[in-house]
């Protein structure tokens, strides 16, 4: 796993493929559509969950995904982003408190990239 700044973009390694060894994953962290998880300091009845949109840029080809990550649970399946791999959300960070307001700036996904 690796961690991806709001608004950075990471080059994920090439991948153990013979015929895409040069290839590379250009992951970008382009938004946080909503963030419904259940603040640190309350008690929630439901837990919410994070959805974040990234670009992927695999064999010349742009897509956009939209990740989610439910409260504590670990990410949801993967989503696959090409016939080799998926990708999967993690968790992202700061976890939201009732008195502080997370800037978008401030988000850090955690996010796998893996063998389909």
């Amino acid at each position: 796993p690796f961690e991806l700044e709001y608004g950075e973009r990471i080059a994920v390694e090439p991948r153990p493929d013979p015929d895409i060894t040069d290839e590379k994953f250009i992951i970008h962290f382009f938004d946080v559509i909503s963030d419904s998880r259940c603040p640190l300091n309350d008690d929630c009845t439901d837990q919410g969950a994070i959805v974040i949109m990234v670009g992927v840029k695999a064999e010349g080809e742009v897509s956009f995904y939209n990740l989610t990550h439910s409260g504590t649970k670990e990410g949801l399946e993967p989503i696959l982003i090409d016939e080799h791999a998926t990708i999967r959300l993690l968790g992202v960070s700061p976890y939201p408190k009732t008195s502080t307001e997370i800037l978008k700036s401030d988000y850090v996904a955690s996010i796998s990239v893996t063998d389909a």
